[in-house]
């Protein structure tokens, strides 16, 4: 990132520190980036930063990920559910109040060099919340 000489900024200056900051990441928490201005030099608070973000995601020049990342990438990445519909409907039925996720191989597969002939599918669930049997 490049240094930035003032101490003092106004909103045009953040958002142009912000952009410089977001330029060599594809991905960044806030966190990180409060951290990179005040390595900078840069003083601001917490709700200026996120007054910047607002700014430029309404711009189209920043993109949110969620939970506090943001991304300079303009299309989210959205994995096709239909894979795993089979398994998470017989988990539900089987056990309603389980709280899981899964995914498989199979909704990634166009991002492959090459073809898959197995699919794989993971369950993910707490520990404690599955009987002993399923340890086994």
């Amino acid at each position: 990132m490049k240094s930035i000489e003032n101490k003092t900024h106004n909103s045009t200056s953040l958002n142009t520190a912000v952009r410089e900051f977001a330029v060599s990441k594809k991905y960044f928490h806030i966190l990180e980036l409060k951290q990179a201005m005040e390595a900078a030099g840069v003083s601001c608070n917490q709700e200026s930063i996120k007054k910047s973000l607002y700014r430029l995601h309404k711009s189209d020049t920043l993109f949110r990920s969620g939970r506090g990342w943001y991304s300079t990438i303009p299309h989210p990445f959205i994995l096709d559910t239909e894979p795993i519909q089979k398994i998470m409907a017989i988990i539900r039925e089987q056990f309603p109040l389980l709280d899981f996720s899964t995914w498989s191989t199979r909704q990634l597969s166009s991002y492959f060099h090459h073809l898959q002939t197995k699919s794989l599918q993971f369950v993910y669930a707490e520990r404690d919340s599955l009987s002993q049997d399923l340890h086994e």
